[in-house]
């Protein structure tokens, strides 16, 4: 059964929007670390809309992740770039900011 989540990501997707997603997983420790700082980033950038948590939510397959976090950036129903954590690290500060560097969405 689809979440609400990936309901509310089906819905950006489709309208065109451009939207950065982060999927992790509640039981992943670098989840754990990263989310926070997720969070501290979302709040400065409207473009950055949700969380996917994986554990309850289909969306894995869909979009190829192997590793949690991993954080997509869409326009449309197109993936423009993304951060996929790394095995044994996740993602630090440096790669969500290197790819809202290259996303330039400001």
């Amino acid at each position: 059964m689809e979440s609400e989540e990936s309901e509310q990501l089906d819905k950006l997707l489709s309208s065109g929007q451009k939207t950065v997603a982060m999927f992790y997983a509640d039981w992943c420790p670098f989840c754990k670390r990263f989310k926070p700082v997720f969070e501290s980033v979302k709040s400065k950038y409207k473009k950055i809309q949700l969380k996917l948590n994986e554990d309850e939510n289909p969306m894995w397959d869909k979009f190829a992740i192997s590793a949690v976090p991993t954080v997509i950036a869409f326009e449309g129903n197109k993936i423009v770039a993304r951060k996929d954590g790394r095995m044994g690290i996740g993602l630090e500060k440096s790669d969500i900011d290197s790819l809202l560097q290259e996303l330039n969405w400001n």
